[in-house]
């Protein structure tokens, strides 16, 4: 069955049981990870190239892991590692290496899968503040505070990378205009 009921007072269990509100930080932040994991989800649906469905499938996982350790999840399996930080910053660079330098601010949009990705790029910021005011000086917090650091960054670079692919005109902040 779905429904359970205990929520309807106003709370929500965390991994280890703990009822808190459903206002609770903790679960804004990992609220904020799923609502992400919908727009990611959204993209993957998009017509990608090849190896970024690939590189998306592997970062909902990776998000995935986020959330469990944001709702309480003490399993080891669910950290994230200096290698994943390292591999999401081998994507960005290689996205970056087919892009021209940028003397300007970026405007939104260049199509529905870039416009796509800004999207989750400002989901992702939302869920690293909320993840932030909620981060222990643990090596675990740590390491997904930085994860999720480059993750914005990859959807900003992904974005730009899209717009090239699909053929859209990048767009960029005229600062006389307004």
């Amino acid at each position: 069955m779905i429904y359970t009921k205990t929520g309807d007072n106003g709370t929500t269990a965390l991994a280890g049981g703990e009822r808190v509100a459903k206002f609770h930080p903790r679960v804004e932040a990992y609220g904020d990870m799923d609502e992400l994991g919908a727009h990611i989800a959204l993209l993957a649906a998009l017509q990608l190239p090849q190896n970024q469905q690939l590189t998306i499938k592997k970062i909902q996982s990776l998000l995935m892991q986020c959330a469990a350790v944001t709702a309480g999840s003490s399993n080891a399996d669910h950290y994230i590692e200096k290698q994943d930080i390292v591999w999401l910053e081998g994507e960005i660079d290689a996205l970056q290496n087919h892009l021209p330098a940028l003397s300007q601010f970026v405007l939104q949009g260049g199509g529905t899968a870039a416009s796509e990705c800004h999207i989750a790029r400002c989901v992702c910021r939302r869920a690293e503040r909320h993840f932030a005011a909620i981060a222990t000086d643990s090596d675990s917090d740590r390491a997904i505070l930085r994860w999720l650091n480059r993750l914005s960054d990859y959807f900003f670079v992904l974005a730009r990378f899209l717009c090239l692919f699909c053929g859209e005109k990048e767009e960029f902040w005229d600062v006389k205009k307004g």
